[in-house]
């Protein structure tokens, strides 16, 4: 029994050391524990801070997207800008050729002018030398007997001749002179107005508007009107019976074509009235160009051409 009570003291002294031993572990496991749980609480709040960047780092990348996407269509848009200013280089670079091919048209139409302006300055000196010679031949016939009665006819029918024929020469410069003025009126509207979408090939049927109209009206009367002594206000009101039809007195709805073929056709009419051939009915004869100078200004408005009556009516 004593050996027994002395195993049984010992196996509890074994218990004891184990429990001991347990206590320590349980203790070590509690702290464990604890430690565990701060862990977890970090790992969740570092889970959160990474959710937070990852939906910021999202945000971010929508937002590059969207701006790369703005970049794009401004890098599409400055490259048709690009071409659109190559072109409008291209195309200045083609008028300024055009304007210098233009102005040297210009300088050689001025020398030509000039040289008929002397010519027919001197044909005046030549016909007033030789209306003073027709007075002395006349003073001297009067002088004479009436046995010279025949050789003054002859001279005189001589004299009237030359007269004619330099009437006609004369007439025929002027003819000219005024169709050199008139040539090519519409190469020059092009380059004048090379920026007005109406001047455009394909834009033939645009009307030129009221925006441009007072230009190009003021070009065609510089170029083209006041070169023959015509009124602004019967072409404009040709140009609306014949073409616009719009029931305006400034027909702003005419188109390039319409202005061109109105120019034309009006042309051809004052050429008709100014200079008629020997079959037409009316019109100026040499002697009016020669009353007037050969100068349209000189002449009275009686003379000058108006396609309408009405419009004579009022200038006079």
């Amino acid at each position: 029994l004593n050996s027994t009570v002395i195993e049984l003291g010992y196996q509890n002294h074994l218990l004891n050391e184990s429990n001991i031993r347990y206590e320590q572990l349980n203790g070590q496991l509690n702290s464990s524990i604890v430690d565990l749980g701060q862990q977890n609480e970090m790992l969740e709040e570092q889970n959160k801070n990474y959710a937070e960047s990852n939906a910021a780092l999202n945000a971010t990348k929508n937002d590059l997207s969207f701006q790369v996407g703005n970049l794009k269509d401004e890098v599409d848009r400055l490259e048709t800008e690009n071409e659109d200013l190559m072109e409008a280089v291209t195309l200045l670079f083609s008028e300024v050729g055009s304007l210098t091919n233009t102005t040297i048209d210009l300088n050689a139409t001025v020398l030509e002018l000039e040289s008929q302006v002397g010519d027919l300055s001197t044909e005046n000196n030549r016909l007033e030398t030789l209306v003073n010679n027709l007075e002395t031949v006349v003073s001297f016939l009067n002088e004479t007997s009436a046995s010279l009665q025949e050789t003054y006819e002859d001279i005189t029918e001589f004299l009237a001749t030359q007269i004619t024929y330099y009437r006609t020469l004369v007439v025929q410069t002027v003819q000219n002179t005024y169709i050199r003025q008139l040539s090519n009126w519409d190469c020059a509207f092009r380059d004048i107005f090379a920026f007005e979408d109406f001047i455009e090939p394909e834009n033939g049927d645009m009307p030129i508007g009221e925006a441009a109209y007072d230009d190009v009206m003021e070009y065609v009367d510089s170029r083209v009107l006041s070169k023959l002594c015509l009124s602004m206000s019967d072409f404009e009101l040709y140009l609306e019976n014949q073409y616009v039809k719009q029931g305006s007195d400034r027909p702003t709805e005419v188109t390039r074509d319409q202005l061109f073929s109105a120019v034309e056709f009006y042309s051809l009419e004052v050429f008709d009235h100014y200079f008629p051939d020997e079959d037409d009915v009316g019109g100026l004869t040499e002697a009016d160009w020669a009353e007037a100078s050969y100068n349209c200004e000189n002449l009275p408005e009686s003379q000058k051409f108006f396609h309408y009556t009405l419009v004579r009516n009022i200038f006079s």
